[in-house]
């Protein structure tokens, strides 16, 4: 088949991204032929594909949205015109394409508009001003525009990455079951497997953590959101519960905000590491004994499944959408209150006092993970595909 994949940004780096430049290669590898149209492109994604890139206004949000749909429509129209090119599917992200053949949404506009808009600020944390809150709020409530037409009758067919994410956009617009089907993220078997551990240790000796800590890993970018507060305030009450156990915690995503940093290492006694956005999470997971996530909202929870397939055991918060991979307690555990730290450390003890047990969910929770590698969920995204072409015609999307 000859498929265009539309997104703004094309990278290994951030959700979205990642998860859509993955299942690109799956699906090169499976011998479709890929265009993809987007604002910039890792050249080591898709080396092979053809790419026509897409002008865009970066900043604010409304601008950059507003500028790609645009212009991939005016990039596409002219590719169509001059070059006679035709493609069998148009594949887009959300509604950065008014009409497409299949759209994947990652998110629902409408829902982050709200949460917006009741968010409070947590003690200490460096927050929004108050402008660029409103200008946020504002923007998705006008993709949340685009995002309604898109899913009542703009695309053909609508992908979700999971269950959690199209009730929430069933609660958001009313639609019928039918118009939504849900395909998961996958995970890079390849990048996320194999010699984990023995990537983990290298990088425990080049940060300087022990081969006998416990090391809790976090990765987020919105800390907020995904319950990184919670996560400090469970461990310290293990600390005060348990004077024995001194687990260090790992931090990545999220630079930037000292005032906030400095409290935690404050509370944890200096056993917490912040590192930024890296490139080599793959030995960041493999340096993990523990990666938790108490998100209280998240439509999927890509860094989760990741840690599984490192074969890391995994908390996280029923409210993500990756807990519906997991049967607790035996590929992972499952929060019920993502904000109640009480609850979380209770959670958390067993976990930090026994590394068998640990072991053990990480094991399993490797196999589960096996489940969702790419080429897999590559062959359910053609099944859709298949479902649109007509052996007669092509599709020709605006």
């Amino acid at each position: 088949m000859r498929i265009a994949l539309v997104i703004p940004e094309l990278h290994k780096q951030g959700g979205t991204e990642r998860c859509m430049a993955s299942l690109g290669e799956a699906l090169a590898a499976r011998g479709h032929h890929l265009t993809v149209f987007s604002a910039s492109k890792s050249d080591a994604v898709l080396p092979a594909a053809t790419w026509y890139r897409v002008p865009m206004i970066r900043r604010p949000h409304a601008l950059r949205f507003a500028s790609f749909l645009v212009m991939n429509s005016l990039v596409r129209l002219a590719v169509h015109v001059l070059k006679r090119e035709r493609f069998d599917v148009v594949h887009s992200t959300g509604p950065d394409v008014l009409r497409p053949g299949v759209a994947t949404f990652h998110a629902c506009s409408s829902a982050f508009a709200r949460r917006l808009w009741s968010d409070r600020a947590t003690p200490g944390w460096q927050r929004w001003s108050r402008l660029r809150r409103w200008s946020n709020i504002l923007a998705y409530r006008m993709i949340s525009c685009c995002e309604r037409y898109v899913l009542e009758r703009g695309a053909r067919r609508v992908v979700t990455i999971s269950g959690t994410l199209s009730r929430e956009i069933h609660e958001a617009y009313r639609l019928g079951d039918d118009r939504l089907t849900v395909i998961p993220d996958g995970v890079d078997l390849a990048e996320f497997g194999g010699d984990a551990r023995g990537a983990g240790r290298r990088l425990r000796a080049r940060l300087g953590i022990s081969s006998d800590e416990t090391v809790v890993l976090f990765v987020g970018h919105n800390w907020e959101r995904k319950g990184l507060e919670t996560l400090v305030s469970a461990l310290a009450l293990v600390r005060e519960g348990e004077p024995g156990v001194r687990p260090l915690l790992l931090v990545a995503g999220g630079r930037g905000r000292t005032s906030y940093e400095e409290g935690v290492r404050a509370r944890l006694g200096g056993a917490v590491r912040f590192l930024a956005t890296r490139r080599d999470m793959g030995q960041i997971y493999g340096a993990a004994d523990l990666c938790v996530l108490p998100t209280v909202h998240e439509p999927f929870g890509l860094p989760t499944l990741e840690a599984m397939a490192s074969g890391v055991a995994v908390i996280v918060s029923r409210c993500a959408g990756v807990a519906e991979t997991i049967t607790d307690g035996v590929d992972g555990v499952l929060l019920d209150e993502p904000g109640d730290a009480t609850e979380l450390a209770r959670t958390m003890r067993p976990l930090l006092l026994d590394a068998d047990l640990r072991g053990k969910l990480g094991e399993q929770a490797r196999k589960t993970a096996a489940q969702f590698n790419w080429s897999e969920i590559a062959s359910r995204v053609e099944d859709i595909y298949r479902t649109l072409l007509c052996p007669s015609s092509r599709e020709g999307d605006d």
